[in-house]
């Protein structure tokens, strides 16, 4: 279901500005550099601006970004600081003080973003793009930086490229307007999706994960808010967010066995019995589902696995 609303939406049309959950895999040890050379270092306080790019390829991943940039660019190590992939996974490729290339005069102050995919005709879809912009929150908050110091590589001194070949200006703008995100009755959309998931994941029933904000999801989402001493007003802004993600517990194969809908939603994701029981056939498709996603295996639903399950990354 998630995949569908994705498809349906480009950047330009984001109407919903929900926070969603971020997981950052740090890849930047196993990438490939150079046998001699080195980038230099910088003081984090000099870090002032980031940079977003695109990779100019249909495809492509940060392992095989790091190898042409190595092998047929002769750089140190791979260009960018980080990458996220179509389906909104983030991958960490160079420690924030690195002094890496990939924008000029801009490297010794800025931190590169890269998003796999050629945008000088077409967009980000939906979860590259709400990746993109909680990564570029967290960065901001990180090393104080402004939302007009987030600019695309051809806005950069000296910089003569179309890259990131989408308007930047655009993400600026929706980064303004994202600390104020509000989801109530008459929505649709994958931030209902998303709500709706993380209802389930607290416990609650909101009817079908369909993303649809009906009756069945403002009944449980007030629900919620009452047994988390919030105003149930039915509407689902940061507050809210916050207490629904404290409300989650860690879900394993134990005895007595773990029962509940958020049991449930994980059997769903997971596409295995959906009987609301954690026992060892569920236990077995979370590893299997972790183990596609390069998380850890262990059958264990902690925040990592969580935040895949409710952002529905595949």
């Amino acid at each position: 279901m998630f995949s569908l609303f994705s498809s349906l939406i480009s950047p330009h049309a984001y109407l919903e500005s929900e926070v969603i959950e971020m997981y950052i895999r740090d890849i930047s040890a196993a990438l490939e550099k150079h046998s001699t050379k080195k980038y230099s270092r910088r003081s984090l306080r000099n870090i002032t601006s980031l940079t977003i790019h695109h990779s100019g390829t249909e495809g492509g991943s940060a392992q095989s970004f790091a190898s042409y940039h190595v092998n047929r660019l002769g750089w140190p190590g791979i260009g960018y600081h980080y990458v996220i992939s179509h389906d909104g996974t983030i991958v960490k490729t160079n420690s924030a003080d690195t002094v890496s290339y990939h924008a000029g005069q801009a490297n010794r102050f800025s931190i590169g973003i890269c998003l796999t995919g050629d945008f000088t005709s077409g967009k980000p879809g939906y979860s590259q793009w709400t990746a993109l912009k909680e990564l570029c929150r967290k960065l901001s908050s990180d090393f104080s930086i402004s939302d007009n110091r987030i600019l695309g590589h051809r806005e950069q001194p000296g910089a003569a490229t179309i890259c990131p070949g989408f308007d930047v200006a655009v993400l600026r703008q929706q980064l303004g307007e994202s600390l104020f995100f509000r989801i109530g009755k008459g929505d649709r959309g994958a931030g209902v999706i998303r709500l709706q998931k993380k209802l389930m994941a607290a416990g609650i029933n909101p009817g079908q994960i369909d993303g649809i904000f009906g009756p069945l999801t403002e009944t449980a989402l007030k629900k919620f808010q009452s047994s988390a001493g919030i105003i149930p007003d039915g509407v689902y802004v940061s507050t809210t967010n916050e207490a629904l993600r404290a409300a989650r517990r860690t879900l394993r194969e134990q005895i007595p066995m773990q029962r509940g809908y958020d049991v449930l939603i994980v059997q769903q994701t997971t596409h295995v019995k959906q009987d609301g029981i954690f026992g060892p056939q569920t236990a077995a498709s979370v590893k299997g589902y972790q183990r596609s996603r390069r998380l850890t295996p262990d059958g264990i639903v902690g925040s990592k696995t969580w935040i895949y399950i409710i952002n529905g990354w595949r």
